[in-house]
């Protein structure tokens, strides 16, 4: 695996394209936190190796700086040989695991079916307060959710594009795109729910896929949960291949003897 393809650049990409409201470095690991508005930007991630001398006063230290901003202590686990010692001794804890989930990268040269829009579809690019206001519409999130969202977005040292697709006016589809040298990332991509299974999802990567050749970058990457499997199959579609999975261990708070 090249290095724009490797685990680790990925990861970086992923953290840096929509970043959490802190991030404190202990150890091997990076604790991130933004207000509880989502598990990767409010999760431990191990950077490197594990060490597992300390390993449960390193597990403690994670529990203690979750538990006092009142949320579950939660590792983001990327699958593979390095993970297995860390998942063991957080399974002998009682951790849950959940949220499986892939990174997925494309080429940026997909050459598919062009979608025709007619006169009454528009694909708009819009600035982030009318995209986020759009989002929370499809999405259905809380207004905190979206004052935490927007100032994560604030912190973004990345290009981000936000589009919206409007059908006779009404908005079915939205998303954005971050670019970070060679790649472009696609997040918070919704439909609406009464929309699904009309081509707006097509057609909203579609304006992506465009605008990553048209700012000169290669490939694209975006992150699914499994569970998902209509946007699976979308992806699929695109060319988008399965490059790691991960998921996440979790644990509510919990007295200690």
């Amino acid at each position: 695996m090249n290095d724009l393809l490797s685990v680790e650049h990925l990861e970086q990409l992923t953290r840096e394209a929509i970043p959490a409201l802190s991030t404190e470095a202990y150890q091997n690991w990076l604790l991130r936190y933004a207000n509880g508005y989502t598990k990767r930007a409010n999760s431990v991630h191990l950077i490197t190796d594990l060490e597992t001398e300390n390993i449960n006063e390193q597990i403690g230290y994670v529990e203690d700086y979750y538990y006092t901003k009142g949320l579950e202590a939660s590792f983001k686990i990327v699958e593979g040989k390095k993970s297995v010692s860390l998942a063991n001794h957080l399974n002998k804890k009682g951790y849950q695991k959940v949220n499986r989930s892939s990174v997925l990268v494309a080429d940026l040269t997909f050459n598919g079916e062009i979608v025709v829009q007619t006169s009454n579809v528009n694909v708009v690019q819009v600035d982030v307060d009318k995209w986020l206001k759009g989002f929370q519409m499809l999405s259905g999130g809380e207004n905190e959710e979206m004052m935490t969202l927007k100032k994560m977005l604030s912190l973004s040292k990345q290009k981000i594009l936000y589009i919206q697709i409007f059908n006779k006016n009404e908005l079915v589809a939205t998303g954005l795109a971050s670019k970070d040298d060679e790649f472009i990332g696609l997040y918070n991509i919704v439909t609406k729910k009464e929309a699904r299974k009309q081509g707006w999802g097509t057609l909203l990567l579609h304006a992506f896929f465009k605008w990553g050749i048209q700012v000169g970058c290669k490939k694209v990457y975006l992150q699914v949960i499994q569970d998902n499997k209509a946007a699976l199959c979308l992806y699929e579609k695109f060319g988008f291949k399965v490059i790691y999975d991960y998921y996440f261990y979790t644990r509510k708070r919990v007295n200690r003897s």
